[in-house]
């Protein structure tokens, strides 16, 4: 789930904070091979299960406020992990919160506005 709310400065720049929230879920497994003997770690196999969800600010450059390549600046952001190794089940939870800024700035998002600047009425 992802939402988003844009905060346009003029026909050319805009800030914007956004906010997503997922899910995961799925199986591991390490195996080791000596020669041509295969054999499953069960110590290192398991299935996980997470929940995740950040809060991100940042600064978009939106040409006649219709288009925007936007720049993460900062984000704060949350995550719970569930992992059963072996499935015997011996459950650890792992949770993991931080605050980050310019985190990866050069990740880049292309977002096209409906109802805004060219295409306003």
């Amino acid at each position: 789930v992802y939402v988003q709310k844009y905060f346009p400065l003029n026909n050319w720049f805009a800030f914007y904070t956004s906010a997503n929230l997922g899910l995961s879920t799925g199986s591991f497994e390490t195996d080791d091979v000596n020669g041509a003997v295969t054999t499953p770690v069960l110590s290192q196999s398991g299935i996980r299960n997470g929940v995740g969800g950040a809060a991100n600010f940042g600064f978009s450059f939106t040409p006649y406020n219709a288009l925007a390549l936007q720049a993460d600046i900062a984000g704060l952001g949350v995550g719970s992990m569930k992992t059963d190794y072996d499935g015997a089940n011996n459950t650890v939870n792992t949770t993991n919160a931080g605050f980050n800024v310019w985190r990866n700035p050069y990740n880049m998002s292309i977002v096209w506005y409906f109802g805004r600047g060219l295409w306003k009425k």
